[in-house]
């Protein structure tokens, strides 16, 4: 946004959640790529993302391409002292076939699987998470990975 010759910016002042060191910005509901679409043939996990004040996120997983071992998405939350990951959900059902797949994790009034989401855990959503992606086998999957965080 330009600001006219001779002005200056306001400063904006809106609500801030304490995150333990700062304040953060309140947001809305925050959509992220997890992975890019890519052809893949081993276990990948997305790079660390970031929850600031959601309540729980849906995971999306579309696969185009599928040969032959299955795929399992695991949502993980991160430890803030060791940087361990650890699963916030039982093992979902495997993946094995093209589609578009919809996890939720969190805690929300959403108790089970409808229409089209595919399964959903009750869990609260840490600060710092990821997706990993499990591969049963070494042959290629084309897939992406998409979250969106809601508050």
């Amino acid at each position: 946004m330009d600001t006219p010759a001779g002005s200056t910016r306001g400063l904006t002042v809106g609500p801030k959640l304490w995150n333990g060191t700062t304040g953060d910005n309140q947001r809305n509901n925050v959509e992220a790529t997890a992975l890019a679409s890519a052809a893949r043939t081993a276990t990948t996990a997305s790079a660390d993302l970031v929850n600031y004040n959601g309540k729980l996120v849906v995971v999306i997983v579309n696969v185009t391409v599928w040969t032959a071992d299955s795929l399992t998405p695991a949502i993980r939350g991160k430890d803030p002292i060791s940087g361990n990951y650890f699963q916030l959900h039982a093992n979902f059902t495997p993946i094995a076939a093209t589609g578009t797949y919809v996890y939720v994790v969190g805690l929300s009034a959403l108790t089970a699987a409808a229409g089209g989401i595919t399964a959903v855990a009750q869990a609260p959503l840490p600060r710092t998470w990821d997706v990993n992606m499990v591969h049963a086998g070494a042959t290629t999957t084309t897939y992406s990975v998409s979250a969106i965080t809601l508050v």
